[in-house]
């Protein structure tokens, strides 16, 4: 269950910004959150329901009188040693640390109070070489990959329960049926639901996508359909609380893909191709439970840029440029990596100083709603619930299904 915030706080503490809030251009007020040298890697990784942006290296919170705060995961000796890959609603990062007599491992990074870096909890591998925590959920469940023994990968999921740790190595735990070897453990739901990368046994490709969940009977696994047989990949990347999961599968193209919301529907798991801003690319990297999506997508002329596919009337899904909506504020916004229920955005830009900055975008509702104008594709409505419907048995996703209408390939 998520964790209710008070919004309006948040919100105060957004519209006192010391200097920090740039022109509020409809329909986004951008936040520059500062600039980002090459040692923290990408700018901005995501956004907890809290407004806390994360990057590999630390986080951004909002405090009073509008400060913005950057809280760094170790002290600058350390930094080089650790990675955060995700983040929770209670300010809990999942990422890997170095350990000098075993190696890279899965770690859980705590706030601390008084802006300290953040105290680190070892989750040990699954297998005696290398792991990354790359997922965490609001109950503490880690998932992530390992380096097995013959230098292959594995997903695994951790539960944590007073202090102890219960590993499961997802792929040696699937059914015998399962061709695709999980590798990779990407994202975590609060129903368990896990979404994860792999391939075909032989290879070296993680050009296939599933949804996993393990319950005390064992490991169910159901594989996610790719867009068109003449480029199989399906690669997940984000799941919200109703099951939805985002990512991206390739398209007929020179190293091309098309942006991907999957969904159960009466016929099984379904991918709904989201188009581009009119270029030949496009991918998808989170989903809050309104069915809001972000990514990036290529315009029919330039590089590509951050959007957000946003579901409006009568199922269809229109797409803002968020570089073309954040233009008056000076920063061309490259990115988009995250997205919480308030539909504050987590991205990465290039200001007017030629330097990577890490922004925030908060959307004007009026000018958002204006902005969603280009349809892209028909999609089942799907209406938010404010708690996951029980697991059906037959089922991964929640017992309320969506209808089918026909356009979901």
């Amino acid at each position: 269950m998520r964790t209710q915030w008070n919004r309006a706080a948040v919100s105060s503490n957004l519209e006192t910004l010391e200097g920090r809030r740039l022109m509020a251009a409809s329909p986004y007020t951008v936040v520059d959150l500062g600039i980002v040298d090459a040692t923290q890697g990408q700018a901005t990784v995501g956004i907890n329901e809290a407004g806390q942006v994360f990057n590999a290296k630390g986080v951004w919170s909002l405090g009073k009188k509008g400060r913005v705060y950057y809280t760094p995961l170790a002290t600058e000796q350390e930094k080089k040693n650790l990675f955060a890959n995700d983040l929770n609603d209670q300010g809990q990062l999942a990422g890997n640390m170095y350990y000098s007599m075993k190696g890279y491992q899965p770690t859980i990074f705590s706030p601390q109070k008084g802006g300290k870096p953040h105290a680190a909890f070892r989750v040990d591998s699954p297998t005696p070489k290398d792991a990354k925590g790359l997922g965490i959920n609001n109950l503490t469940q880690v998932v992530g990959t390992a380096t097995t023994a013959s230098y292959g990968s594995t997903a695994f999921l951790a539960n944590l329960r007073k202090g102890k740790v219960a590993m499961v190595d997802l792929d040696k735990s699937k059914p015998a049926g399962v061709t695709m070897e999980l590798r990779r453990a990407l994202d975590i739901n609060e129903a368990g639901l896990i979404i994860v990368q792999g391939g075909t046994a032989g290879s070296n490709a993680n050009d296939r996508g599933a949804i996993v969940r393990v319950t005390k009977k064992g490991v169910t696994v159901a594989e996610l359909p790719y867009l068109t047989a003449d480029k199989p990949t399906a690669t997940p990347q984000g799941i919200n609380e109703l099951g939805q999961i985002v990512g991206y599968s390739g398209v007929p193209g020179y190293q091309t893909a098309h942006a991907v919301l999957w969904q159960s529907t009466k016929k099984g798991i379904r991918g709904l191709d989201l188009g581009t801003l009119g270029g030949d690319d496009s991918r998808a990297v989170d989903i809050n439970d309104k069915g809001q999506i972000v990514g990036t997508a290529e315009p029919n002329i330039g590089l590509a840029r951050a959007v957000v596919w946003t579901p409006g009337k009568k199922g269809r899904y229109g797409v803002t440029d968020l570089y073309a909506a954040a233009k008056p504020s000076g920063f061309y916004v490259r990115y988009a990596t995250g997205i919480n229920e308030q539909g504050w955005i987590s991205a990465e830009g290039t200001g007017q100083d030629g330097k990577q900055h890490a922004l925030l975008l908060v959307p004007n509702t009026k000018g958002v709603t204006a902005a969603a104008t280009a349809e892209t594709a028909k999609s089942p409505a799907v209406a938010p619930t404010a708690k996951p419907a029980p697991m059906a048995k037959a089922s991964l996703f929640s017992a309320k299904r969506v209808a089918d209408d026909g356009v979901w390939n």
